[in-house]
């Protein structure tokens, strides 16, 4: 199985966006490409690095004004102090959105090129890397995490190379039974939440072609009431 070449998380892609425009800037005209679509793939990588900057900023502008807060707060008194000014350090890059989905449709008119190679797909880091399958013999689902939204519990799992997953249920002491399915993450338990609390408990299990493969995953629970919803 090939991974996605589109990188999940925003460093790894930020990094990958830069690498994509400088290659392209040395060999983006033998592959067919104008010298716009290859200026815009500068523009993409350099909007989306200065938003990751505006983040960081932001995050950390967040935590000298709480340190702000409770020193003029609790501190024993002294000359008035310049509340914080938040700066990035430079100006703004404006895209339209779709910064990945034009990624994606460039690296796909690159390998269309007649002057294309697995080898630039490489150097342009645009090809997938193989990943070993799953062995569903062994294979342990995980649960990523049990929340309420919309009145609902919403129990997330990763697919990775199964079809789907069974959804086993217990409430409050009682016996896990069969409860659902799902194809695509994440799981939504559509039954009612009561009025009174009950501890709610769910383990899964990969499925391939509606049959059960591997091992069930650890239990994950969380306490439901029309009040309160807390996970465990």
């Amino acid at each position: 199985m090939k991974r996605d070449f589109v990188m999940v998380k925003d460093l790894d892609l930020q990094m990958q966006l830069n690498k994509f425009y400088a290659e392209l800037k040395l060999i983006g005209a033998s592959l067919g490409l104008t010298p716009e679509e290859i200026e815009q793939t500068g523009r993409d990588a350099a909007a989306f690095s200065y938003v990751l900057t505006a983040q960081h900023s932001s995050n950390e502008y967040v935590k000298i004004v709480t340190a702000f807060k409770n020193d003029i707060k609790a501190g024993i008194g002294g000359a008035p102090k310049e509340f914080p000014v938040f700066t990035i350090g430079a100006d703004a890059i404006n895209v339209p959105d779709g910064i990945v989905s034009r990624f994606r449709a460039l690296a796909a008119k690159i390998k269309a090129s007649a002057n294309y190679t697995d080898a630039i797909g490489l150097q342009l880091g645009i090809v997938g890397v193989d990943v070993p399958d799953e062995n569903p013999d062994t294979a342990k689902p995980l649960i990523g995490g049990l929340s309420i939204v919309a009145s609902q519990v919403t129990l997330k799992w990763k697919k990775g190379s199964f079809d789907g997953i069974r959804v086993f249920k217990k409430v409050d002491g009682g016996e896990f039974n069969l409860t659902g399915f799902s194809i695509s993450p994440p799981y939504t338990d559509r039954a009612p939440i009561p009025s009174s609390p009950q501890v709610w408990s769910y383990m899964i299990q990969y499925i391939v072609d509606d049959d059960e493969v591997g091992q069930l995953s650890d239990p994950a629970s969380i306490t439901v009431s029309s009040n309160i919803a807390s996970a465990s």
